[in-house]
């Protein structure tokens, strides 16, 4: 039988109350903890705080990896701080970009409406037929890549779906798609 610290089993205590509050289950497994080097409660929240770190620097362009054991909690908490703050900035701004790209192109569909095409489905067709898009097997078989092309956000896949005629549930009413 193993023997653990004090320290140890006020850790698994810690993990267990903390297991109570969320979905997402954390292993109470004393030796995982420890092949982590985590031996107590500050051990496991400066690890936490570099997992959080790693993710929100991701956010940011590039994964920051650090080692907890290298860093104060304190610093951890600050440095935890500052790429969360500039990972929430990143997400705007990549909202506030979809938004634009959204924007501009349903400028384009109106456009391009103006120029003879009688409705927004040939509109779409024709932009798909000017850019090149119809005749590329990527693109004609994977909306998806159509809306990462023009920047916006992967809800107007289905859009895309139904001017290349690959079934999918949507109505067009007016010139106007309904999903």
């Amino acid at each position: 039988m193993i023997k653990y610290t004090k320290d140890q089993i006020e850790l698994k205590n810690h993990i267990q109350k903390m297991n109570v509050d969320t979905q997402f289950k954390t292993t109470t497994d004393l030796n995982h903890w420890a092949d982590y080097g985590i031996f107590n409660i500050t051990d496991y929240e400066k690890y936490q705080l570099t997992c959080t770190i790693k993710e929100a620097s991701g956010s940011c362009g590039s994964k920051v990896r650090l080692d907890f054991t290298e860093y104060t909690l304190e610093k951890l908490e600050e440095m935890c701080e500052g790429w969360v703050g500039l990972a929430k900035e990143a997400e705007r701004q990549k909202e506030l970009h979809k938004k634009t790209k959204a924007t501009e192109f349903v400028k384009r569909i109106k456009e391009t409406c103006k120029l003879g095409a009688k409705t927004y489905k040939n509109a779409l067709r024709w932009i798909l037929e000017a850019d090149g898009y119809i005749e590329d097997n990527m693109c004609t078989n994977d909306a998806g890549y159509l809306c990462y092309l023009f920047g916006i956000d992967y809800k107007f896949e289905k859009v895309f779906y139904h001017i290349l005629n690959i079934k999918c549930e949507i109505k067009w009413k007016n010139g106007r798609a309904y999903i």
